[in-house]
């Protein structure tokens, strides 16, 4: 009995690991298994379906080309419209700084051309003097002759033009009338008064400035306030010839005047009235 009883716990120790042994599987186990294996193929396959291209035909390529294309063609168009408002913002800068400038321009001409009108009339008043039937005192040659002693220059302001012919800033400018206008402006008319102003200045400076330096005392008169300052101011060596000749330098350059203020400073001046007024049209300046 006790031998049987030992084959019995035996047997059932057999049957217990039997039941547990893998090869015949926990239905379980198995199940869990199979997902798992499941689920790593399908990693795999969506693994590989990242690596494939959507397309290597002609079609995909072409695609390609095409996004490239609009790419970079609408970059150039973002860039060219860029430069566009760029320059219009510099075309609307340099209008108001030139407007400026004439306008300063126009101020100085409209000056220069009152006084040279004084001036022309005392010219006037001085050639009736020295023509008149009474012969006329030292001080009254004198008081007639300084006033006119007046030498001309030309006070302009180009600065906006030649920053602008420097550095090809013309042709911001889209109005051809207006550049046409601006240049004859700075070009012609300026280069012109300035040749004028040049041969009135030599005159100047070669015949009226050394006879009065001779002809006259320097304690006599005040030549930069215009004033006498002696009641008896003394006239060196006069005689019928200086006079003649104070008459003939003084006369010559107050035609000389006279040339300029007609043919130089009055069209020039209408130049500018129209050159500022087409370019307030233009950019709607003030």
């Amino acid at each position: 009995m006790p031998e049987n009883t030992g084959e019995k716990q035996l047997d059932i120790v057999t049957n217990t690991q039997s039941e547990t042994s893998p090869d015949q599987g926990n239905p379980i186990v198995t199940i869990e298994a199979g997902k798992l294996n499941q689920a790593s193929e399908n990693m795999e396959v969506h693994a590989h379906d990242l690596h494939k291209a959507p397309g290597h035909g002609l079609k995909h390529y072409l695609f390609e080309f095409l996004m490239l294309f609009l790419a970079v063609f609408c970059g150039f168009l973002a860039e060219n419209q860029r430069e566009r408002m760029i320059e219009h913002h510099r075309e609307n800068e340099y209008a108001r700084h030139l407007l400026a400038d004439l306008r300063a321009d126009s101020l100085f001409f409209a000056k220069r051309a009152e006084k040279m009108s004084e001036v022309l009339r005392q010219h006037h008043e001085f050639y009736q003097l020295m023509t008149g039937t009474i012969k006329p005192s030292n001080k009254d040659i004198l008081c007639h002759l300084l006033p006119i002693f007046f030498i001309y220059d030309l006070q302009t302001t180009p600065a906006t033009y030649n920053q602008m012919k420097a550095s090809g800033s013309l042709r911001y400018l889209q109005q051809e009338e207006l550049v046409n206008l601006i240049q004859k402006y700075y070009e012609v008319r300026l280069l012109r008064a300035n040749l004028g102003l040049d041969i009135t200045r030599e005159f100047f400076d070669n015949f009226l400035q050394p006879f009065l330096q001779k002809h006259f005392r320097v304690q006599d008169y005040d030549i930069v306030s215009v004033t006498i300052k002696s009641d008896s101011p003394v006239f060196l060596d006069r005689s019928g010839q200086s006079e003649q000749e104070l008459l003939n330098m003084f006369e010559t350059y107050g035609r000389q005047i006279q040339v300029i203020q007609d043919r130089i400073i009055t069209p020039t001046m209408t130049i500018l009235n129209n050159l500022i007024t087409l370019l307030k049209k233009e950019y709607h300046l003030k």
